[in-house]
């Protein structure tokens, strides 16, 4: 018979208790896991869940301050991969003012999609891991970070997809001047010199010093 005290099964607003949490030195009163409705799981205190100051994992006051932040209590089983990293730094980027990419994100309108922003399990489940070296990347710059928009890509399709990377049409095909400099064997700094500051045609900037003609196949 389950004692009185026992809250295994109870629910406290946003979370539902799985059991009793191991002691740790130094916390007085019972502890609990509890998982929350965004799936997280986090660990309160007896009289927090009580008094109704545990209401989440932390998703709940994220929601209503208006920043997206995790307890530093959650577990996901995953804490401290890099897929968790990456996803912590795609929410920092984009609602925390402090971060030092804010500007370039969160500032410009660039957000998380509700289905990610409280659900790492939900995040790693649409992107799967990632590969060794690659990084997160949204295919259109203009838009979030949501399944469909984001990818796991290397460097090199990281530098062609940023959004300040120009688009240059020749013959009747768009590729960037990353692409361009690449097919014509040439660096793409020298393109972009050639181009702007030389003010030359395409077809003549590609031509790259003694070798032969840059004729881009």
């Amino acid at each position: 018979m389950r004692r009185s005290n026992d809250l295994t099964g109870h629910r406290f607003h946003r979370l539902v208790v799985l059991g009793r949490a191991e002691p740790t030195p130094g916390n007085r009163g019972a502890r609990w896991r509890c998982k929350c409705d965004c799936g997280a799981e986090t660990i309160s205190r007896s009289d927090a869940l009580k008094n109704g100051r545990s209401k989440s994992c932390g998703c709940h006051r994220a929601e209503m301050g208006g920043k997206h932040v995790v307890s530093m209590n959650t577990t996901h089983g995953s804490y401290g991969t890099p897929e968790y990293r990456v996803w912590r730094g795609m929410k920092d980027r984009c609602f925390n003012p402090n971060s030092a990419s804010y500007a370039d994100y969160g500032g410009r309108g660039i957000t998380v999609c509700d289905k990610w922003v409280n659900s790492f399990q939900a995040f790693l489940a649409d992107m799967g891991p990632r590969p060794d070296g690659a990084s997160i990347d949204r295919i259109d710059n203009n838009k979030g970070y949501e399944s469909g928009n984001c990818r796991w890509a290397d460097r090199i399709t990281q530098a062609r997809n940023k959004r300040n990377n120009s688009l240059i049409e020749h013959e009747g095909e768009t590729r960037t001047l990353s692409e361009w400099a690449e097919r014509a064997g040439m660096p793409a700094w020298k393109l972009s010199q050639r181009l702007y500051r030389d003010n030359l045609q395409f077809s003549e900037a590609v031509i790259n010093g003694d070798r032969r003609k840059g004729a881009v196949q």
